[in-house]
């Protein structure tokens, strides 16, 4: 019985001293923007606080579509600030899809242009404009450029996906957002035709671009 409770205690002892696991509050989100290319989007899965959930793009009937969405995260900034994170791209993105990393706009030895490129359609597919590697303030977009209608989903989690993704890591704290978009054209089974979209409550809009600005960085 003494070699259990002095188990036990030394189990409980290490239990103490060990490093509790991070928490979805150190990720915050700072500013994300949609384009939506006439389509709706769907935000119900998506948590407008840590930035973590999926965004649904549903767009409906003939025309040429530019769905888009920006995201500028931070990982536990209070402890470490905001421009000690990384970027990176894995993988090989498929056709129709363009992506961009970069510091978003407001640096003061580095600039960089992805949300003026974001708006314009033209995401440069490079990290930091392939100017350096970083570290620095981080943010992260991908567009999907195609014909006619489909669904696109972006997908922002904590675990690496399959496929191509892009990657936003806090090499202090040794977390990492993962950043990945999903496309199925209209026509494929459980898309919904034109004329058949119903707008799902309060979660779905459908404007040409949606703002949501947390740290009032942009008028």
């Amino acid at each position: 019985m003494r070699r259990v409770l002095q188990f036990v205690l030394a189990f409980s002892v290490l239990l103490a001293l060990s490093p509790a696991p991070a928490s979805a509050d150190a990720i915050g989100l700072a500013e994300y923007k949609l384009i939506l290319g006439g389509g709706s989007a769907n935000l119900s899965a998506f948590d407008e606080a840590t930035g973590l959930g999926t965004i649904t793009v549903t767009a409906t009937g003939a025309g040429p579509r530019y769905i888009s969405a920006f995201f500028d995260h931070e990982i536990v900034e209070t402890d470490n600030t905001f421009f000690n994170e990384y970027g990176f791209a894995v993988g090989t993105a498929p056709a129709g899809l363009t992506w961009e990393i970069d510091e978003p706009g407001f640096g003061s030895t580095y600039t960089g242009d992805i949300y003026d490129n974001f708006l314009a359609g033209t995401l440069d597919n490079k990290v930091f404009g392939g100017v350096f590697s970083g570290p620095e303030d981080v943010s992260m977009a991908l567009a999907w450029s195609f014909s006619g209608g489909g669904v696109v989903q972006f997908l922002l989690g904590e675990s690496a996906p399959s496929g191509f993704y892009l990657e936003q890591t806090d090499p202090d704290s040794g977390q990492s957002i993962y950043l990945s978009s999903q496309f199925t054209p209209e026509g494929v089974p459980g898309v919904p035709e034109a004329g058949s979209l119903v707008i799902l409550g309060v979660f779905a809009v459908s404007v040409g671009l949606v703002s949501v600005t947390r740290r009032l960085r942009r008028a």
